[in-house]
């Protein structure tokens, strides 16, 4: 991600803004908390050369009940390359912005208090997650985002 031009974070960002997900989820089966976020469209030309730039990451086809299109994916829940990505392109963030900042500023309080290493986790620690899932869900509200 270091090699991307200026131009090219600020389309990136635009994309994500426009047809991108960022979530903080809860996964029973690990009893932890993952972050993902992803870029949709329904032309994979977009969505491989978002992946080519960024470097890593998947591609998920998404054939829906009731369209005859494919639409695509490109998936990331690495944390450090969640970070490493919202930090490039944070400077041109305008509808998920806040998202951003929101994970962000959660990831790195968890990374300073070292919770983000896979231990049990105390009870403060699953409260503030599950405050942090909560807050990303307010924000996604088209009520919340009206400025």
């Amino acid at each position: 991600m270091d090699m991307l031009s200026e131009p090219e974070k600020a389309y990136i960002a635009g994309l994500f803004d426009g047809e991108g997900t960022l979530g903080y989820y809860y996964k029973p089966s690990t009893g932890y908390h993952q972050v993902q976020l992803a870029i949709y469209s329904s032309d994979i030309r977009v969505i491989h050369w978002v992946r080519d730039k960024i470097g890593h990451g998947s591609i998920t086809p998404h054939k829906g009940k009731y369209t005859k299109f494919t639409n695509w994916s490109w998936d990331l829940s690495n944390k450090s390359g969640v970070v490493n990505f919202l930090m490039t392109i944070k400077p041109y963030l305008i509808v998920k912005l806040d998202q951003a900042c929101l994970l962000l500023s959660h990831l790195d309080a968890e990374q300073k208090k070292n919770h983000g290493k896979r231990r049990r986790l105390t009870q403060p620690v699953i409260l503030d997650r599950q405050k942090v899932v909560t807050e990303l869900k307010k924000l996604k509200t088209v009520e919340y985002c009206v400025h």
